[in-house]
């Protein structure tokens, strides 16, 4: 890769980039003209990765592509962008519901940032809503 070309960013990130062009783009589609890559040709590799279970893989691959190509755009050597038009084609990956809590089972109040504004809350709704509504602290 040209020097320019190169991103200012950790060695890590840049070893990890290599590592995906070198074994996954490139067999794949680097033998092509930047003319005959088109969208269906970009989803047939994300979907070979997203077979092998490396849902993040893939998503990351169509947006090294989408990068090539904003670069083949800005330097006139493509008209268009193809990962453009895959967008919701790929699978996500599903996120886990994160919940906070602390205090005892029955006492649990969600978490707050500010815990004392946690508290504040409980005894404003006791009071709106009786003394029964939530366990005294």
């Amino acid at each position: 890769m040209k020097k320019r070309m190169i991103p200012k960013s950790a060695e890590s990130y840049l070893n990890t980039l290599r590592l995906r062009l070198n074994k996954l783009i490139f067999p794949f589609i680097g033998h092509m003209k930047l003319a005959n890559i088109t969208a269906g040709v970009i989803l047939q590799l994300c979907r070979r990765i997203e077979d092998k279970g490396t849902i993040e893989t893939a998503s990351r691959l169509k947006q090294i592509i989408g990068q090539v190509f904003d670069y083949a755009i800005a330097t006139s050597r493509a008209e268009t962008n193809p990962t453009l038009a895959l967008r919701g084609a790929l699978q996500t990956r599903k996120k886990k519901a994160l919940r906070r809590s602390y205090g005892s089972r029955k006492n649990r109040v969600p978490y707050a940032p500010n815990r004392r504004l946690s508290l504040r809350c409980r005894s404003v709704c006791n009071e709106a809503l009786g003394s029964g509504f939530l366990p005294p602290r």
